[in-house]
């Protein structure tokens, strides 16, 4: 006895090249038809000529019919779904080769709007019966590439969160307490280059999108702990505008990464950029306006480019308190 798997193909195989004899005989039924039509295509216009749409409803169903037939006959999805285990895929593929093969019968009777139904139908089980059994390696892939990605994407925090420490400390401002959650970072990621050097890729990819957690956690504090800023005390507007500098350069180092780490749309990144852009235009005015010793229009200045910095980072989704000095 043949296997109930083989049995199945062999089975699909015939009732396959069945629906191709049938694409044939509707394709010449279509031919006759244009010539006298029927049914849904016999249809005339108020001068007793040929219905042009019905005609051309006709020509559309006779298209969809040939891609479904070769979805059915030549699809990597099908043959996969054939040679897996999935029932419930292999059932949804059963139904749309039934609805096929009555859409190509409701083509040669004529009936084109019921043939269209079903072949509609009938293509929407092929994709939902592919979304059921879907490309492992494929998938495989995709998870290679997105942990690429997200490593790449906590070397750079890391980096990021190195520079944005140095110019805390070379400013005497309060830093973030997020020593614990680069802690859990390291160790998570240690754990993850692990299990991708152990070919252990989905176990990785679970990690590092846990990780990932951790990097927007931990980016959020860092912004936050912007508005610390304003309970210094400053000996001269000169120490004020330094201050207010690295602010400025911080908050701009953070754009691009929490924009990465959101995947925004693209207009949303665009709109981010041109804030950035003019943030950094107005930053260097600020600056002349300091070197001509005007301090206070130039710390008014960069205030407002932190400002427009702050409206880029909304577009990644974070939200920044406006310090009492940029509000009033």
């Amino acid at each position: 006895m043949k296997p109930a798997s083989r049995r199945a193909r062999c089975s699909w195989a015939a009732r396959l090249r069945a629906g191709a004899r049938l694409l044939a005989g509707v394709c010449l039924a279509g031919a006759v038809q244009a010539a006298e039509p029927a049914g849904d295509a016999a249809r005339t216009d108020a001068a007793g000529q040929p219905d042009a749409k019905a005609a051309s409803r006709a020509l559309v169903l006779t298209h969809k019919l040939r891609l479904t037939q070769q979805q059915l006959l030549q699809s990597p999805a099908v043959k996969r779904i054939l040679q897996s285990d999935n029932t419930l895929a292999q059932a949804a593929l059963t139904q749309a080769q039934q609805l096929y093969d009555q859409a190509a019968s409701e083509a040669g009777a004529g009936t084109v709007d019921a043939g269209t139904l079903l072949v509609d139908e009938s293509l929407r089980l092929i994709v939902t019966a592919s979304r059921m059994a879907p490309d492992t390696q494929l998938l495989a892939a995709q998870e290679r590439q997105h942990n690429t990605e997200l490593r790449e994407a906590i070397r750079t925090f890391h980096l990021l969160h190195k520079n944005y420490s140095n110019r805390l400390a070379a400013i005497n401002a309060p830093a973030p307490e997020v020593d614990s959650d680069m802690e859990r970072l390291d160790a998570m990621t240690r754990q993850a280059d692990a299990l991708v050097s152990q070919g252990q890729q989905h176990e990785a990819h679970v990690l590092l999108n846990s990780a990932h957690l951790i990097v927007v956690s931990t980016l959020n504090k860092m912004l936050m702990s912007q508005t610390l800023v304003y309970d210094l005390k400053f000996d001269s507007p000169a120490d004020e505008f330094q201050h207010e500098l690295a602010k400025n350069i911080g908050l701009e180092e953070l754009v691009p990464l929490a924009l990465q780490q959101a995947r925004v749309k693209r207009e949303a990144a665009e709109l981010a950029e041109r804030y950035r852009q003019h943030g950094r235009a107005l930053r260097s005015t600020a600056q002349q306006q300091v070197q001509s010793g005007d301090y206070a229009t130039g710390i008014k200045s960069i205030q407002e480019a932190s400002v427009l910095l702050q409206h880029a980072l909304r577009m990644a989704g974070v939200a920044l308190p406006q310090s009492p000095e940029i509000t009033r």
